[in-house]
């Protein structure tokens, strides 16, 4: 009789993998929480991109943005936060800009979101 892993011990695992930088390890547990019909949340986004950043397969991160809005997950300030450090690392910070502004067109901005984009005032146009 053992406690069942969920969402949140699957993520927690998910951040000490990437910290420790086992990214193997981390991209597997996250196929596995898939194959296992775990559900992903925003948490589990967030890491994953993180740690595809860390990895410079910023491609890979894009590709969870777009698996995100499929599966209807709204990004929150941690989610843009992260996408703006791992395209300032990979020389892409000025599509951050040009991507966040198109997909918030329309939506209302708090404030905690407009944190995490004081990065990319400092682009000039």
């Amino acid at each position: 009789m053992g406690i069942e892993p969920n969402v949140v011990s699957y993520n927690t695992l998910l951040r000490v993998y990437g910290k420790a930088g086992l990214f193997s390890e981390a991209i597997h547990l996250f196929i596995l929480m898939q194959r296992n019909d775990i559900d992903q949340n925003i948490v589990t986004y967030s890491t994953m991109m993180k740690i595809y950043g860390k990895m410079l397969k910023h491609e890979k991160a894009n590709n969870l943005i777009q698996e995100m809005q499929t599966r209807e997950i709204e990004p929150n300030a941690i989610t843009y936060s992260t996408i703006i450090s791992t395209r300032e690392k990979s020389g892409k910070l000025d599509q951050v800009l040009v991507d966040f502004l198109s997909e918030r067109k329309g939506k209302s901005l708090i404030s905690s979101s407009c944190n995490s984009v004081s990065k990319v005032k400092k682009l000039k146009f």
